[in-house]
């Protein structure tokens, strides 16, 4: 077992190697609004993409690994406080209900690689790419803000609120010019 300060690094950096996968298929996704030709799914920068996100899934499983056996011990209890402890120091308010959430990020993250590497073409629509990005983008956020240092908290709002900027014109400009929301 590696020391506290070794664990607490392992698993900092497996997060943040994890969020930027994330941060380059919200990229990916935010940049191709609109575009509903079949080649561009199947070009290579496509599939590096495809790859980020894999491996960024498989980072953020060695994260989930790490947190659970060296900070948390092997237990989900313990996990359970220390969510609720943190939320409690940063919001006043005492939940570890955000230990649930990132379960459900691990589903989706594992369902959204599957199908994406099932077919190349995933998503299709542009509901099914912005039903991702409002849930893992406020897990990524949260995540800076309530277990990041405090100079990344400014870091997340102002990422946050220009990609949502960005998203918002983006998608405005789509519908606009095809007729769709």
């Amino acid at each position: 077992m590696p020391d506290p300060a070794t664990a607490d690094l392992l698993v900092r950096w497996t997060a943040r190697l994890a969020i930027g996968a994330y941060l380059v298929r919200a990229g990916w996704d935010l940049s191709t609004i609109g575009d509903r030709d079949e080649p561009l799914s199947r070009s290579r920068l496509a599939l590096a993409v495809r790859w980020t996100w894999t491996v960024g899934w498989l980072i953020y499983l060695v994260h989930v690994v790490l947190a659970f056996v060296l900070i948390h011990h092997g237990s989900h209890a313990e996990a359970w406080r220390h969510v609720a402890d943190e939320t409690e120091r940063l919001t006043g308010f005492r939940s570890g209900a955000g230990l649930v959430l990132d379960h459900l990020v691990t589903v989706l993250w594992t369902f959204d690689v599957a199908m994406w590497w099932r077919d190349p073409g995933w998503p299709r629509t542009r509901q099914a790419r912005w039903l991702l990005h409002p849930f893992f983008g406020f897990m990524a956020f949260n995540a800076t803000v309530v277990f990041g240092p405090p100079g990344w908290r400014l870091v997340a709002v102002v990422c946050g609120v220009a990609v949502g900027v960005w998203g918002a014109c983006r998608a405005f400009r789509s519908s606009r010019t095809d007729g769709n929301v």
